[in-house]
């Protein structure tokens, strides 16, 4: 336990953790798509798409280890921040373009809207 402890407290960790997701988040946008359960809510009359959560998620918690990485820059340099939040919606834009080029693959503009909306989520909360 004390090793874990000791692992997440240093900076590195979320570095190497963050460029992990990034890459994470590449291999699952290029693998072939399976089709994502739905969470049927009839109470309020709609279905939740479980594919519109884990984009929402990913792009959440790439932001996370982002700002757990780089948390004692941004009191010297606010413009890490903006930097970081434009390539992270490039890149996540990017992540979706590509869906124009794969097969079974479509671009979903639902998609990109809760990718933004992920990193966006992260930055307030952090």
């Amino acid at each position: 336990m004390l090793l874990l402890m000791n692992f997440l407290y240093k900076k590195s960790t979320y570095k190497y953790l963050f460029w992990l997701w990034v890459v994470f988040i590449l291999v699952v946008t290029l693998i072939p798509k399976i089709k994502a359960p739905e969470i049927d809510i009839e109470k309020f009359g709609f279905k939740i798409h479980l594919d519109y959560v884990v984009h929402f998620i990913f792009f959440f918690v790439l932001t996370t280890f982002f700002f757990l990485w780089k948390a004692h820059e941004f009191k010297k340099r606010k413009s890490i921040i903006i930097l970081f939040v434009f390539l992270s919606i490039l890149y996540a834009t990017v992540t979706e373009m590509l869906h124009l080029f794969l097969p079974n693959r479509t671009f979903n503009i639902l998609d990109l809207i809760l990718n933004i909306s992920g990193i966006l989520s992260a930055m307030l909360l952090i």
